[in-house]
């Protein structure tokens, strides 16, 4: 089962850093790989960004939500038009 949501940093929505957290393991008995990729933000519950069996969808989900940060305006105060 593959599930892929398309999110907004919420550091991006607030002008401020980002942490994400990837976990991956294999999966017991079976050895097929298991990543989640959630966001982690101070005061915050973290929230889920992908959970998926594919290394490369967890690589390009890291890569969206990088793209998304870095368009962050450069005075902090939210996202680019």
């Amino acid at each position: 089962m593959v599930t892929v949501k398309q999110v907004e940093p919420a550091a991006a929505q607030e002008g401020r850093t980002g942490s994400l957290v990837l976990r991956a393991w294999l999966e017991q008995g079976t050895l097929h790989l298991r990543v989640r990729v959630v966001e982690i933000q101070p005061g915050l519950e973290e929230r889920s960004i992908v959970a998926t069996t594919s290394a490369d969808e967890a690589c390009q989900a890291v890569r969206s939500w990088l793209e998304t940060l870095s368009k962050t305006s450069a005075d902090g105060h939210g996202m680019e038009p």
